[in-house]
C-alpha cells in the first residue's frame, strides 16, 4: 500500500485528494491480499489468547496450591 502511494503522480495535496488516493489505492488491493492478511491476524490474535489463558491457568494453581 506504501508502495503504491509513492507511485503517486500527482501527489495528492489537499486532504480530499488524499482520501480520494488512499481510498483508490484501498480499492485496487487484490482481496486474496486481504483475506490473508485477515487470516495471520487472527493467528496471531488466537496465539496471544491462548498465552494469555496458559498464564491465568499458573497463577490459579499457584494461587490454590
Amino acid at each position: 500500500m506504501l508502495q503504491a502511494f509513492h507511485k503517486l503522480n500527482p501527489k495528492p495535496k489537499t486532504i480530499p485528494e488524499l482520501i480520494g488516493a488512499l481510498q483508490q489505492i484501498w480499492d485496487d488491493l487484490p482481496q486474496t491480499t486481504i483475506n490473508k492478511a485477515t487470516y495471520d491476524f487472527r493467528k496471531r490474535l488466537n496465539a496471544c489468547v491462548v498465552d494469555i489463558l496458559d498464564i491465568i491457568y499458573e497463577l490459579i494453581n499457584k494461587y490454590f496450591d
